[in-house]
């Protein structure tokens, strides 16, 4: 998913994270969301197995040849796209 350097989002956005203020960063007046470790927790809290959660440092954003990104495309083409996908799965 994307990562948390490239998902900067707008105060009242931030304030629905306010249950994962370690999560949510501050850097010079722009707010940044870390999606990937929120849902770690949120796994971690729900009694996933540390040992059987492994996050990805891949970001959509970035990598372009390899995944598709709704804020990199609102960037290029400054066209909203209304679409969302996501994906778990389990290894043995």
């Amino acid at each position: 998913g994307i990562q948390k350097h490239h998902y900067e989002v707008q105060p009242d956005v931030a304030e629905e994270f306010r249950d994962f203020n370690s999560c949510v960063e501050n850097q010079e007046g722009r707010i940044f969301v870390d999606l990937p470790a929120i849902l770690k927790l949120q796994f971690l809290k729900n009694g996933v197995l540390p040992r059987n959660c492994e996050v990805s440092r891949e970001c959509t954003f970035c990598e372009a040849d390899k995944y598709f990104s709704h804020r990199r495309r609102v960037l290029e083409k400054g066209k909203y796209l209304q679409t969302m996908v996501a994906f778990i799965g389990l290894t043995d």
